[in-house]
Parts: structure tokens; sequence; C-alpha cells
């Protein structure tokens, strides 16, 4: 027997089951797959973004991305991305879409909007719509972190302000601080001001300093914009004095947060003087009025030293002082924390609309499982790998490996 493995997002299907063309059952299929996703029982279903295109009975059927929207500034590549801020063409204030995925390794990248030479950063007040593409392996090292003695906001923005941000992901992201500064950041934007909007938007990869981390999280630092499906996988560790207002997905966080997960590591290195303090799986602080948490979850694992009887440390929140809050239908993994037995909410213990809940063990409360989630969209938003995986969005999902067993 020989053993054929695709990676089955797009290509040609294997030669014998291709050969099966003299039964009429598979006359009408498809030959080949492009922007689409397989599941492991043969389905498919496109790839959001895409618009389906036919060409004829079994010769092909597929999914294209649609036409670009020539109103906007096309971003195809890094060096056109790094214009952003820096061109008369490409102003802070433009509406953009990115047209390509794009891959920063090698390059040295300045956060949009800071600048490298008077290390004052500036709003991004336009719009950006990723269509769906992935910009990965951005690094901030500490040659910019630390540049000018305190360029230390950092993130693919420095910050924004009234904008909107949509269907974007961004992968293998990396940013390093020393122990010169106190680190703040998120992957997405360090800080968002104003009305914004945050919508699809998922980022993943680390955050890691010799020195304090603060106002950090997974997709933005201090936040402020209204977010809708939105996610991070992160991890963020320190081995200097103290985390401080961090969390999974947003550092301080002030808006309203719709279908929205956190999934990583927060880890305080060593055995500091101080350690962790207003630490959340999903939001470090929430510093907000009336503030509307709903069909959300985190599973972060928080690990180190807690502040002493004032750090503020719970499993989904860390503070949530400023206002009345109001969570609804919202989850968060307590069997991945083993060295804390933490609640709810660091400073407010155990809430209503929050629940601690488990992964992997068949309960009632089982994270693996789509009945643990109270009135969530499973037919639009969400999808789940039932008793193996936590949610996802339907936009993220991943072609999966397939094996073909022939002769």
């Amino acid at each position: 027997m020989k053993e054929l493995t695709g990676h089955f997002n797009t290509g040609e299907i294997t030669p014998q089951i291709d050969s099966r063309d003299d039964t009429e059952k598979y006359s009408g299929g498809c030959r080949q797959l492009d922007n689409m996703i397989p599941d492991v029982f043969g389905n498919a279903a496109r790839r959001p973004g895409t618009e389906l295109v036919v060409a004829g009975n079994g010769s092909g059927c597929y999914f294209e991305p649609p036409e670009q929207d020539l109103t906007k500034i096309g971003i195809s590549t890094m060096e056109e991305l790094a214009l952003i801020g820096n061109d008369a063409g490409y102003p802070l204030g433009g509406d953009y879409e990115l047209r390509a995925d794009l891959d920063a390794t090698g390059i040295t990248f300045w956060p949009i909007g800071l600048d490298s030479v008077s290390f004052i950063g500036t709003a991004f007040n336009g719009t950006f719509d990723g269509r769906y593409h992935t910009i990965s392996n951005l690094t901030i090292g500490t040659d910019i972190t630390t540049a000018g003695g305190g360029a230390d906001n950092v993130g693919l923005f420095h910050k924004f302000n009234i904008v909107t941000i949509e269907n974007l992901s961004i992968s293998n992201m990396t940013v390093v601080g020393d122990d010169t500064i106190i680190l703040g950041c998120g992957l997405l934007a360090f800080q968002s001001l104003g009305a914004s909007v945050v919508t699809n938007v998922h980022t993943q990869g680390t955050i890691t300093s010799t020195g304090r981390i603060s106002s950090s999280g997974g997709l933005l630092g201090t936040a402020s914009p209204t977010m809708n499906i939105c996610s991070s996988d992160i991890t963020i560790s320190s081995s200097g004095l103290n985390i401080s207002s961090c969390g999974g997905l947003v550092g301080v966080f002030s808006s309203n947060a719709t279908n929205c997960y956190a999934q990583g590591t927060i880890d305080m290195l060593g055995s500091p003087a101080q350690g962790l303090n207003n630490i959340g799986g999903l939001f470090g602080d929430m510093t907000g009025n009336d503030q509307t948490i709903e069909n959300c979850y985190s599973a972060v694992v928080i690990q180190g030293n807690i502040f002493g009887a004032i750090g503020k440390v719970g499993g989904f929140l860390g503070s949530d002082s400023s206002g009345t809050p109001v969570y609804t239908s919202n989850y968060w993994d307590g069997t991945i924390i083993p060295v804390h037995d933490l609640d709810d909410i660091g400073e407010s213990g155990d809430v209503a609309g929050v629940l601690k809940a488990t992964s992997g063990d068949g309960s009632a409360t089982d994270m693996y499982k789509q009945a643990t989630y109270a009135d969530w969209d499973f037919d639009t938003i969400w999808t789940i790998r039932e008793d193996v995986d936590y949610p996802e969005f339907q936009w993220q999902q991943k072609p999966r490996d397939c094996v073909w067993l022939s002769d």
C-alpha cells in the first residue's frame, strides 16, 4: 500500500480517484478545488471573501476573490505597506485594501504611523480591508522598541482613530522588548481611539521582554473599538518586574465585544518582586461605562507569581471596576490553568454571564462541545471540531490534511 497525503485546499485530486470517470455519479464532480475548504467528510465550502465561478460540467467549479475596489489604495507588497504615512500617495487617512498575502521575513518594518526619525506616533484614521489575506512573519525587535528611548508602543499600526479595520489575519508576528523600557503593544495596534470598528481580524504571535510589559494584548493594547468576530492566539512572557494590565485579546478595553476569543499563554517568568496584576484571559482591565461582552471565550494559560494581595488576576478578566458591565454567554477554560485557582474576574469574583468551563472531559461544560455554548450562532459565525478543539470562526477555517490509500 502506498500512502498519499495532501494538504487539500487547492490542486488536482489523485489519479486513482480521478480514474473513476467511467462511473456516472462522478461525471459532474469538480476535478479541482480552488479557494475551497474541504472537511473530513468530503464536503467543501467556499473560502470567505471569494465568489463562485463555474466553467462547465466537471471541468471546474471554483471560487475567486471579487474584483478589486479601484476606489481604494491597493497594497500588494511589504514595500507598499511601509509607504502608508510615509508617502503622499499613501496617506494615513486613506482607504486601503490588501490584495495579496504578505511575507515580512527579513524586513525591518516600523509600525504604521510611527516616524522612524522623530519616534513620534500619528494615528491612522482611514480604513483597511484585508480581504481575508494574511500578513506573516512581522518582527518588531529591540532595535525599534527601544529606539529614541521610547518607541515601545507598537503593533502593525502604532495607533488608529475612528477607523474600520476588517477581514485581516496577522500570523507569526514577534515583538521583543528589553529591560530599558515598559513594553506596551498589540499585534494589530498598541492603541485605538474614538469610535473605531474592528471586524473579522485574527492575530497570532508572541510578545516577550526582559523588562516590564504593560497595557498589552494579542490584538490591541489599549482599545476602545467595537469588536466583532475577532481573535488572537498569543504568548505574552516577561522575566522583568511585572506583567500588568494585559489580556489575551486586549490589555485595557473600554468598549463592547461580541463573538471574540483568545487562546495562548500569559507567563510571568522567574520570581519577580511584583508579578502579575490586572491580568485576564480575554481582557486585562475593563475601563468603560456599561460595557457589553457577549458570546466570547478565553482559553489562555496564566502562570507565574501574582502581585500579592493587590494582584487582580482572573480566568476571563482581570479588573472591571468601571461602570456596570453586562456579560452574556461567555466562557473560560479553567482546566488549563493548574497553577492558580482563579475566579471569573480577578477583582469581582464569579459573575453571571461568565462560566468557568472545562475542555476535553465530556462534561456539560466541555468547551470542545457545541452544546456548551448557549445561543451561539454556529450556522453563520462559529464552527467547531466536536470533541477535538475549541470553536473558531467559519472565516478562519483551515484546510485539513487528507490521506488516501492507494495500491
